[in-house]
C-alpha cells in the first residue's frame, strides 16, 4: 500500500522499502522485524533492509514498514 501511495501520489516510480529496526543490520530487531524481513526481501520489492529512526527523515527509504503501536507513535 505504502509502495503504491509512493508510486500514485508522490511521484516515484519504483520506492525504495523499508523496515523500521534497531539496527541496520539484517538480523536486527524484534522478532516481527526479523520475521518480516524474508518476507519483504522476497516480495519482489525495492526492499532496501532494515533502516533505522534517524534515517526516517534523511531520505535513504521511501516507504518504510513498522508495527502499528510504532508507527502511531
Amino acid at each position: 500500500m505504502g509502495t503504491i501511495f509512493a508510486r500514485k501520489v508522490r511521484g516515484i516510480n519504483n520506492p525504495k522499502v523499508g523496515i523500521l529496526s534497531n539496527g541496520e543490520e539484517g538480523g536486527k530487531g524484534n522478532e516481527l522485524v526479523k520475521n518480516s524481513f524474508p518476507l519483504l526481501q522476497s516480495s519482489g520489492l525495492n526492499f532496501i533492509g532494515n533502516v533505522e529512526g534517524k534515517e526516517l527523515f534523511g531520505g535513504s527509504a521511501d516507504v518504510v514498514v513498522t508495527d502499528g503501536f510504532t508507527g502511531n507513535i
